[in-house]
């Protein structure tokens, strides 16, 4: 589909669970654009609460955590955050942008994960990002990544999202109609073949969602439809 397709699997033949699986992570981002203007003014654009949710990372990096980490980062939790697992970094006043998407065929927990590397400056008119004085010859960019919070016994193999990369024109709903092509094609044809009878579940804590599941069963049910 004109794209890149990243797919990461682990075999774990270790005592140790897996924790968290960053894959894959585009590394020393600094932005779209042959000059610093247009980079700076790159757009981060995520599908949040029903919109576009659409910042400058490139610009100024807003951290959301202080502590424990290497460098400045920030996430967005699919399905919590995000209302679709795809991002898109877009030329501000232009119609390019890279689509960076997991297309997963399992609904499951997923964070877009960027980490700035080495650090940020303090807030001034230029942004945030290290002037070429303060890095000293060191690296600077942004880390992008699909993070799986995986917690999984040990000595079970992993396979993360699968995730496409694609260069594209045009604007947010665009991108958006890129992840609704691909997910069309993994909903049933009509309503009439999803399972049949379901029970009602009303919000309750996760663990008792077994018992409810044997009372449905035991009635008949097929399915849980969860309000």
């Amino acid at each position: 589909d004109d794209g890149v397709r990243f797919e990461t699997k682990i075999a774990n033949a270790s005592r140790l669970e897996i924790g968290e699986v960053y894959a894959p992570i585009l590394g020393g981002l600094q932005g779209l654009g042959d000059h610093a203007a247009l980079r700076a003014n790159t757009e981060l654009v995520m599908p949040q609460n029903g919109g576009f949710a659409m910042s400058r990372p490139f610009h100024t990096f807003v951290g959301q955590t202080a502590f424990g980490i290497f460098g400045p980062e920030r996430f967005a939790v699919y399905p919590s955050a995000l209302d679709a697992p795809w991002a898109a970094l877009r030329l501000r006043h232009g119609r390019r942008m890279l689509y960076f998407a997991a297309h997963d065929p399992v609904a499951r927990l997923k964070a877009l994960h960027l980490e700035m590397v080495p650090g940020v400056a303090g807030a001034r008119g230029s942004g945030n990002w290290p002037r070429a004085d303060e890095l000293a010859g060191r690296p600077v960019g942004v880390r992008m990544a699909w993070m799986h919070m995986v917690y999984q016994p040990a000595g079970k193999a992993f396979e993360a999202s699968p995730v496409i990369l694609r260069v594209m024109n045009g604007e947010p709903s665009d991108a958006a109609g890129a992840y609704h092509e691909w997910f069309a094609r993994l909903r049933p044809s009509s309503p009439a073949s999803l399972p049949e009878p379901s029970r009602l579940v009303p919000r309750m804590p996760f663990a008792k969602l077994a018992s409810i599941a044997d009372e449905a069963v035991a009635a008949g049910q097929t399915a849980l439809t969860l309000a």
